[in-house]
């Protein structure tokens, strides 16, 4: 058995927590597992908004455009919408 999607905390923000339940499912259905393709998700998202030692950033292609309090709380407004949308 393959367990190396089993393992689900550890920083692993909404998304990936998603993905990683998905495939549990999957398995446990013996459905045939797909692999996530990290860096076409990441190039295709275009920008992003990590969180770098409890400041939040904002980064395109590898440059910083802001930092501060209004990135994190466009982070939160994404947040809130994705959450809200999945409920």
């Amino acid at each position: 058995m393959n367990t190396d999607f089993l393992i689900i905390g550890g920083g692993c923000g909404g998304l990936e927590t998603a993905i990683h339940l998905r495939k549990l499912v999957a398995h446990a259905r013996g459905q045939e597992l797909r692999n996530f393709d990290v860096e076409k998700t990441r190039k295709a998202a275009g920008m992003a908004i990590p969180d770098c030692g409890g400041q939040t950033v904002m980064v395109r292609n590898g440059r910083v455009l802001a930092s501060g309090r209004w990135p994190l709380l466009l982070r939160a407004m994404v947040d809130r919408r994705y959450l809200k949308a999945r409920r």
